[in-house]
């Protein structure tokens, strides 16, 4: 009588213990992220992984963008429309791959526009 008593018990918490692993296994977070750059970002240096998304925030209220950066490191996720024309948040890039890259807006300034354009630079680092 003690030893099928003794057989349910073990037996009981070895379920307990294959539950308790899968739970921890399905609680492990995702390695991809999403980097958030805004105007204090601009001049500086950020280090991101493969993997992760970067939001890039307008820098400035202008309509039309130029953008310069190496598709080696970032994918853009917008469209060629959403790159020049970017939404009220900005533009989103995927890290495809590892190096270092600028990323440079540029407003747009039609021939004979404003003489000194400003020009936004954020170096990314990818890892």
């Amino acid at each position: 009588m003690v030893l099928p008593a003794l057989a349910l018990l073990l037996l009981s918490l070895t379920a307990g213990c294959t539950t308790a692993a899968r739970t921890h296994e399905s609680s492990t977070p995702a390695t991809d992220r999403t980097v958030h750059i805004d105007q204090k970002d601009f001049g500086t240096e950020v280090f991101v992984r493969v993997g992760d998304v970067l939001a890039v925030a307008r820098p400035a209220s202008y309509d039309e963008w130029n953008l310069a950066f190496s598709t080696d490191v970032l994918r853009s996720l917008n469209t060629e429309e959403g790159r020049r024309r970017p939404p009220a948040n900005g533009w989103t890039f995927a890290v495809v791959g590892r190096g270092t890259t600028d990323l440079a807006l540029t407003p747009f300034a039609p021939r004979g526009g404003t003489p000194n354009v400003p020009r936004f630079l954020v170096t990314v680092t990818a890892q």
